[in-house]
């Protein structure tokens, strides 16, 4: 007995072993046929956003209505739907100024139902624009992209803009920018203020208007058109406080919106930015592109 229990041990350990080796061997066969796991969802790459932008009509003409359209994709998935952020009241915030910077709208399209969003408006004059689209697709960062459009009619001479000039008028207000360290320069955080008068007498910026979820707007463009800056100012001392960085020097174009009386006014300027330290830390860079 004693030994016929000695034989059947080992064969009971042989046995199971076989069967785990054959599993084993079974295993690693299935997982010949398995397929691939998702290594894009395992990342979590992000998504690539762009703008799909069309003009209508396609042939542009100074003096006619021009539409804009945009619509938000994602790249490798364009059936996709794309919902965007608000941003200071608007979904999106166009651009459209002409290649010497001397014209200057600032557009907002509205939705439509098929995802895209449209807005319509008309240039006097023939010639290059460009247009920068602002917006925010939700869950990911504000972008902004650039496009051009060449516009048939009478073209005037292109002005030039070298010398800067940091105080404008209109509608009978004057506004006088007083750069905290006395020059723009690159590699940090330029503090700005704008202050705003009307006969001779400062206004209080707390008693502006609420335009765009602010107390004003400004929008600046490097001189190659290259370079876009989106800033809203905040109230410090009764005064309007823009911070700007600019990572390039040379001229730029300022365009400043502000509202009293239920009436939007827009004053331009001419700002010189000089080479800085950009060793120095920046503060933000609140729609720097």
């Amino acid at each position: 007995m004693k030994s016929k229990l000695k034989l059947f041990i080992p064969l009971i350990v042989t046995g199971m072993l076989s069967m785990y080796a054959c599993k084993s061997t079974q295993d690693k066969a299935n997982a010949k046929n398995e397929p691939a796991s998702d290594t894009s969802m395992q990342t979590n790459m992000p998504k690539e956003y762009y703008m799909q932008f069309a003009t209508a009509p396609q042939s542009l003409d100074a003096g006619k209505e021009i539409s804009f359209s945009l619509t938000p994709k994602i790249k490798g998935s364009e059936g996709e739907a794309v919902p965007l952020e608000t941003m200071h009241d608007y979904k999106i915030h166009l651009i459209l100024v002409s290649n010497d910077l001397s014209f200057y709208q600032h557009l907002h399209p509205e939705y439509n139902a098929d995802g895209s969003y449209t807005v319509k408006t008309m240039v006097k004059n023939g010639g290059k624009y460009v247009l920068f689209a602002d917006y925010m697709p939700s869950g990911a960062d504000d972008k902004i992209e650039r496009f051009e459009i060449t516009v048939t009619g009478n073209e005037l001479e292109a002005k030039l803009y070298n010398k800067e000039n940091l105080t404008a008028t209109a509608d009978g207000y004057t506004v006088n920018l007083e750069v905290e360290s006395g020059k723009l320069v690159t590699g940090e955080t330029n503090h700005i203020a704008a202050i705003i008068s009307k006969n001779g007498k400062e206004i209080n910026a707390n008693d502006l208007e609420t335009l765009m979820s602010s107390k004003g707007h400004m929008v600046i463009i490097s001189a190659d058109t290259k370079k876009y800056i989106h800033v809203h100012p905040e109230v410090e001392d009764n005064r309007l406080d823009l911070h700007a960085d600019f990572e390039t020097p040379g001229i730029y174009r300022a365009f400043f919106q502000f509202q009293t009386g239920g009436k939007i006014h827009l004053v331009d300027f001419v700002l010189q930015v000089a080479q800085g330290d950009n060793n120095k830390t920046i503060e933000h860079k609140e729609h720097h592109h």
